[in-house]
């Protein structure tokens, strides 16, 4: 199922957990559009029920490299 999201932390859970990153689209300038592939619902219910376990310094950095990611769509 493909899955489409603006919530960055919730960007870098799905890709952090081997959910396939297909696209990043430009919503403005300093935001974006994170297009998922192959996303279970269950897990979109985890992680909106608090459920949601990851390594702290994988997200973080997982975090960044998106931010990182949608600044230079803007460029």
């Amino acid at each position: 199922m493909q899955y489409k999201t603006s919530d960055i932390v919730l960007a870098a859970y799905l890709s952090l957990i081997g959910a396939e990153l297909k696209e990043i689209q430009k919503a403005s300038s300093t935001k974006g559009v994170f297009v998922f592939h192959n996303v279970v619902e269950q897990i979109i219910d985890d992680f909106l029920l608090g459920k949601a376990k990851v390594e702290p310094i994988s997200f973080n950095n997982e975090l960044r490299r998106l931010v990182t990611a949608v600044k230079a769509k803007g460029k």
